[in-house]
């Protein structure tokens, strides 16, 4: 219940604040630990942050302006591979930061960077691996995405090494 009230509200201050930003800005969600999100531990459950980040995943789509492009061209974004680190509990009404960022990219693969913290303290921290396929189920290749946000496509940022790391451990996924 909780998770669609979140969601409405992130739509409608996408479109109270219309102000598009550019493809490698962190796009940021504040949120709260509601009594919905706790597992039985009284802090906040793991699968929660899962659902999260997908909500700050969306944000991040909508407020650079690929939301639109994938409808207008039926795409779909799919996400391939989550690697989250859990480093302190979040606890029932403690506020927080979802931080959402494109750290770097291939041919097909967009790696995102998502951050839990409270007061700049972290707390979780998350990569995705996703991609967009077309009406067919292709993977939409990334100079295609870069043309459809009207930007020149440009060489993708040197990933982190621990992201290099869980990139490689992924190789044996992309040969099935």
């Amino acid at each position: 219940m909780f998770q669609i009230l979140r969601l409405q509200r992130l739509v409608f201050d996408r479109y109270r604040s219309s102000a598009r930003v550019p493809l490698k800005d962190t796009v940021e969600l504040n949120l709260r630990v509601l009594p919905d999100d706790l597992d039985l531990n009284f802090h906040m459950n793991n699968s929660r942050y899962l659902k999260i980040m997908d909500l700050g995943r969306w944000q991040f789509i909508l407020r650079v302006g690929l939301l639109s492009v994938c409808v207008r061209r039926r795409w779909r974004v799919i996400a391939g591979a989550i690697d989250i680190t859990y480093l302190r509990s979040l606890k029932l009404f403690q506020h927080f930061t979802l931080s959402t960022r494109l750290e770097c990219w291939d041919h097909k693969w967009l790696i995102i960077e998502q951050r839990f913290t409270v007061h700049g303290r972290l707390h979780a921290r998350a990569r995705v691996r996703m991609l967009l396929l077309d009406r067919k189920g292709v993977p939409v290749p990334i100079p295609k995405i870069f043309e459809a946000l009207q930007l020149e496509p440009t060489a993708s940022p040197e990933p982190s090494e621990r992201t290099k790391a869980w990139l490689n451990s992924l190789a044996f996924r992309d040969n099935l």
